[in-house]
């Protein structure tokens, strides 16, 4: 506790003035996946309301990826950003758009279009949507894998490597999240972790299937607010200014 006390202390100012702000970005994974594990255990209406489809988990995940999106777009388009960073930022949101698309199975929720029947028995929701078909769905859970080990891994790197977020390269922090943000990262590769290599209890699965739910918001949650940071920051928006004639002159 007094590590993570201490983490939150020194990271604090580079990623938000208020302390507030900075210790509610951290503990959040953890948070929601205490009321969650409580909500399992004691009250299971609430639970199921967590994790239920179209429901609080869900919704919101959708809106972290909208939040992630917006901020690739707008990074994409603006020049101030170096060519690399604008670059990968677009490659992102092209990723991010899929996300959504497969969260809201392609809008098959609002415009209540039916499920091609060719995807009926294949998908285990029997929706319009690629990550519930049976075997392409290890595809999307190791791909989750991947994701939540290399947020982890990126940033503990940048850390080492450049010091104080304040010092990453534009490059660095295209390529590695704040690092508040491990502990949403590293509660996707631990669950996915446990759910790729090991198979549980049956009495319980549900709970422990259905917690993927709270992995994937605290996934999308860093997400949108990596994307917020990586165009907020002012330090980050160009490279270091190129020597100017002028100043070679004079030296």
């Amino acid at each position: 506790m007094q590590w993570a006390k201490s983490v939150v202390n020194e990271l604090s100012a580079e990623w938000h003035p208020s302390r507030w702000f900075t210790a509610t970005t951290f503990w959040f994974p953890f948070v929601i996946s205490i009321v969650t594990i409580v909500a399992a255990v004691l009250a299971r209406p609430l639970f199921d309301f967590i994790i239920g489809e179209d429901l609080l988990a869900e919704d919101l995940q959708v809106v972290g990826w909208v939040v992630a999106l917006y901020f690739c777009i707008r990074i994409a388009k603006n020049a101030d950003f170096p060519a690399s960073t604008r670059v990968l930022m677009a490659i992102l949101g092209l990723a991010v758009f899929f996300i959504i698309g497969e969260e809201i199975s392609w809008g098959q929720r609002i415009f209540d279009f039916q499920t091609p029947a060719e995807l009926v028995e294949q998908n285990r929701q029997g929706e319009s949507n690629l990550h519930n078909i049976y075997g392409i769905q290890d595809v999307f859970s190791w791909a989750m894998f991947v994701v939540g080990g290399y947020g982890v891994g990126a940033s503990w790197f940048a850390m080492k490597r450049y010091g104080s977020y304040e010092s990453w390269s534009p490059l660095a922090r295209t390529l590695a999240p704040h690092p508040i943000l491990i502990p949403s990262f590293l509660l996707m590769f631990v669950w996915r972790s446990y759910r790729n290599f090991f198979e549980p209890p049956e009495s319980l699965y549900y709970g422990v299937s259905e917690f993927g739910e709270i992995t994937e918001l605290a996934l999308s949650s860093a997400f949108g607010l990596y994307a917020w940071r990586r165009w907020a920051n002012p330090f980050a928006k160009s490279e270091m200014p190129a020597l100017d004639i002028q100043d070679v002159q004079s030296s």
